[in-house]
């Protein structure tokens, strides 16, 4: 699984927000850069440039899903994407 493989990184925290109307996992990427101590969520998206996306809302929506994942994935792996 693509999210599994992404939480992997020391960049990424992954969860289950909760389940869809049809009982269907919905899974969160929180992607930072490295951090050399803990800092506390609320703390970091105040003093840093935050990104929401979200994809997938409609079900003929296919491509953002895909599109959000490997944008992930370059923020994830790519110290250059983070910038």
């Amino acid at each position: 699984e693509i999210v599994h493989q992404l939480s992997l990184s020391d960049t990424v925290k992954s969860y289950i927000a909760g389940k869809s109307f049809e009982g269907r996992k919905i899974s969160v990427l929180e992607i930072f850069t490295p951090l050399k101590k803990y800092i506390s969520l609320p703390r970091l998206i105040t003093f840093k440039p935050t990104l929401y996306l979200s994809g997938r809302q409609h079900a003929n929506e296919v491509s953002s899903t895909n599109y959000i994942l490997k944008f992930a994935e370059h923020l994830a792996k790519d110290a250059k994407y983070r910038k």
